[in-house]
């Protein structure tokens, strides 16, 4: 788990000395004023504090004490660095107070010294800080892992073609058997009767098929001439019914003129018989007006 450091200091610089020198696995956190330290302080979860002595605002030796009055950042081992001229004696004034921090650094000491006093509160920081080489460890183990798989994979073709090789030998060895199987008198003698066996077989072959053929042959004409025969039924069929068809056309024709004749003959006579009772009609009405006369 990554350990998280806050850095309370108005020195850029020096917060950017400890960050570059902690191991990449220590999170910093950089906070200069009061207000941002406890803001950090509420808000995340910090492994130990670093805190300067001399701050803009305020001095750190009264943060110190407001830091270490809190019951919830009271557990958190706090360094205080400074460097003032005279800060062994404010160091040891300071650690006599009931709110003093863990421990005292001058700015001036080297990065080392400052890791081995994390050290002495969080001794997991030391397995920490070992992290990189035993990552750096892990990474030349998978590299060796790397060029053992290479000379595995060189290995293995080089077996694998050593396998063709010997198959490709081999091949070659029963092709040379073969050859010699071959010319031998006994297996020559029993290849040409084979031979010939084979040769007698397939001209029985081509004469079975050869009547297959003829066979096939005559079916197809015979199917030939029962379709002609039965085309021929057909258009005389054909013919006798157009023939029917054409003298029964004849006579419906004929029925039609003479219904159509008789037709005209009723309505010539219904015509006639309509001027009748027209004129009729008339001279009715001429007799019915003389008559009122």
């Amino acid at each position: 788990m990554t350990k998280r450091i806050l850095v309370i200091e108005h020195d850029r610089s020096f917060f950017n000395r400890i960050r570059d020198f902690f191991s990449p696995e220590l999170q910093c956190v950089f906070a200069d004023t009061r207000q941002e330290a406890l803001s950090l302080l509420q808000n995340k979860k910090f492994d130990i504090i670093i805190l300067s002595a001399e701050l803009h605002e305020v001095s750190g030796y009264l943060l110190c004490k407001t830091i270490k009055e809190n019951t919830l950042f009271q557990s958190i081992p706090l360094i205080i660095v400074s460097e003032a001229s005279d800060a062994a004696v404010t160091f040891e004034q300071h650690k006599k107070l009931k709110f003093h921090a863990d421990a005292y650094v001058e700015k001036k000491v080297s990065n080392d010294s400052l890791l081995k006093i994390m050290y002495s509160f969080i001794p997991s920081l030391e397995h920490a800080e070992k992290m990189p080489e035993i990552k750096e460890s892990i990474k030349d183990l998978e590299q060796e892992l790397v060029q053992q798989k290479k000379v595995n994979e060189m290995l293995l073709r080089k077996l694998n073609e050593y396998r063709e090789e010997c198959s490709f030998l081999r091949k070659k060895v029963n092709r040379v058997d073969e050859q010699l199987e071959i010319y031998s008198p006994k297996k020559s003698i029993v290849r040409f009767r084979d031979h010939f066996k084979s040769h007698d077989d397939a001209l029985l072959e081509l004469e079975k098929k050869d009547r297959e053929i003829q066979n096939l042959f005559d079916t197809v004409t015979s199917l030939r001439d029962e379709m002609k025969k039965s085309k021929e039924t057909v258009r005389s069929e054909t013919e006798v019914r157009e023939t029917q068809h054409k003298q029964v056309l004849d006579q419906l024709e004929l029925d039609y003129k003479n219904k159509l004749e008789k037709f005209e003959e009723r309505e010539r006579k219904f015509r006639e018989i309509q001027k009748k009772y027209r004129e009729a009609t008339e001279e009715f009405f001429d007799k019915v007006d003389e008559l009122r006369k």
